[in-house]
């Protein structure tokens, strides 16, 4: 058996429609697949008050696609681009009652969904939270171990985590256990250098087998098919990259080695830190833009100050943006040049913070990224 419990952000996605028009049921199918596999008891799902708290205190996460549908069916901005195209007024009344009653189709049914999966983590197998782990997460706060070294109030995460480690560690398991913690949260947390595994300091404060799993892992125990992940993957990519306000981050597929040949689905991550940008001397650059005039080479160079970066969600590999030319580079210890312009960079650690270093500016391909 599999033994799971679900950060809340899970529980709102489960919730949620996220590529936000008419065939994305993803949502539905995950959420059947999990009461089925809970029901045969092929796994075991744990709740406790502080992620009923948070999923209360989430209404409007909640409801997150109930909202887009409501908003789709008061704008009719899809049946303003037919009026110029039916001519008939009466073909035209057909259409949009159609429109309205489908809407309402799947608000009513997303209404009944959020419904659903309250209901069901209100009879999931509930965890006290106690005052020794309490206690303990206090502790840890104060000596900023992991998930307190950031600068978020973690608190509550921390609790979730520990609180299910402690159930855990006095069960008696067999060969065919695992146990997961299932978050996206692996900022707070996960490695540095790898998103598929704790942070060192959770790792040694853990007293049961207890193991990390973001949604793929999830998809994994579930044993979803191929088409159901790929349907999946398509509506989160399609709600971070359609929320600006809620994501104003660039969205990139890894291309590191560890990563490839993914079959299920491609890994992936948003490169949402900013990194500084030097030049390896004054001169050099000089240099370099002297070699470009001599070359009639007119483009202006990009003499950026800082870029973006972040790290799969997979692997955790480092990828930043080009100053240069604007493609997407994978760190990898053994090459320090951009595929695309052939801008040598290197990339170093200063204290806490990554700062890139430019030695020589490539030429930017003019077939592929145009400069800005």
């Amino acid at each position: 058996m599999v033994h799971l419990i679900l950060d809340t952000n899970i529980w709102l996605y489960i919730a949620n429609n996220y590529i936000g028009d008419y065939k994305g049921q993803g949502h539905l199918k995950l959420f059947d697949r999990l009461k089925t596999a809970n029901r045969t008891g092929a796994i075991s799902i744990y709740m406790n008050d502080i992620i009923l708290t948070e999923w209360g205190r989430n209404q409007d996460a909640q409801i997150d696609y109930i909202q887009k549908l409501k908003k789709k069916l008061k704008e009719k901005a899809e049946l303003v681009a037919l009026e110029n195209i039916i001519g008939s007024t009466e073909a035209l009344n057909i259409v949009k009652k159609e429109f309205s009653e489908k809407i309402d189709t799947l608000i009513k049914e997303n209404e009944d969904h959020v419904r659903n999966v309250e209901n069901f983590m209100l009879d999931c197998k509930y965890l006290d939270i106690k005052d020794e782990h309490k206690i303990k997460v206090v502790d840890l706060g104060i000596h900023k171990k992991a998930p307190f070294h950031n600068s978020k109030n973690n608190i509550n995460d921390a609790l979730i985590l520990y609180s299910f480690d402690d159930y855990l560690k006095d069960m008696e398991i067999t060969v065919f256990d695992d146990f997961y913690f299932v978050s996206n949260n692996h900022e707070e947390y996960c490695s540095p250098d790898d998103f598929r595994i704790f942070h060192d300091d959770i790792r040694n404060n853990l007293e049961s087998h207890l193991s990390y799993g973001n949604y793929h892992e999830l998809w994994r125990i579930l044993k979803l098919s191929k088409e159901l992940q790929e349907e999946l993957e398509e509506e989160i990519r399609f709600w971070t990259e359609t929320n600006d306000e809620l994501f104003d981050i660039d969205y990139f597929e890894c291309k590191s080695s560890e990563c490839y040949g993914y079959e299920d689905n491609t890994p992936f991550g948003y490169s949402k830190e900013e990194m500084t940008v030097k030049y390896l001397s004054e001169e050099a650059f000089k240099h370099q833009l002297n070699l470009f005039q001599e070359e009639e080479y007119t483009r202006e160079i990009n003499t950026a100050t800082n870029t973006s970066w972040g790290r799969c969600n997979e692997c955790g590999s480092i990828h930043f943006i080009c100053p240069h030319c604007k493609s997407i580079i994978c760190h990898d210890e053994h090459e320090f040049k951009c595929p695309e312009c052939a801008t040598t960079y290197e990339l170093k650690k200063i204290k806490s913070d990554l700062v890139l270093y430019i030695n020589d500016i490539g030429v930017a391909d003019d077939d592929n990224n145009e400069m800005e």
